[in-house]
């Protein structure tokens, strides 16, 4: 059986209660980014990656990790996340690192559609000037690809 309950912060959390958390940070991050229904693509994503940190037993690391970081951002302490952290949309949701894992695709921050681009490599191969067909306004590039597989399973 894995641990049933963990320090931290000098208090005792159950581990049930640190996947509610998270996963409630994770939502809610998502929500705000890419809206109340995301694209699909996006809601895969991030349950692949979800059931594969809870398998792995990695979700109290991710804590961790976002404590670490919320102090050194509180401090503005620069950091950087390097290899396999920027595979994880989870991670990129959480703040943990700035990098955009997803495959290349326009983001429109108003109305949070998504339109994925095929054919770019990369977010930054995008064209800069594309505007929403819903609303009209300017879409951002973003996306740089990153499979979370080959670092998660």
């Amino acid at each position: 059986m894995k641990g049933v309950a963990r320090c931290f912060n000098n208090t005792l959390i159950l581990d049930s209660e640190i996947n509610y958390n998270l996963y409630k940070l994770i939502t809610e991050s998502l929500e705000e980014m890419y809206g109340k229904n995301p694209d699909p693509l996006i809601e895969k994503r991030v349950q692949d990656e979800w059931t594969c940190l809870q398998n792995s037993d990695a979700v109290f690391t991710i804590c961790l990790l976002l404590e670490i970081v919320n102090n050194l951002v509180l401090f503005n302490i620069p950091y950087s996340i390097r290899h396999s952290g920027n595979a994880s949309f989870i991670l990129y949701l959480l703040g943990i690192t700035n990098i955009n894992p997803l495959p290349p695709h326009f983001h429109c921050l108003e109305c949070h559609s998504v339109s994925w681009d095929h054919l770019s490599k990369c977010g930054l191969d995008l064209d800069k000037e594309k505007h929403c067909h819903i609303d009209n306004a300017l879409m951002y590039p973003q996306g740089f690809n990153i499979p979370w597989e080959p670092h998660l399973l």
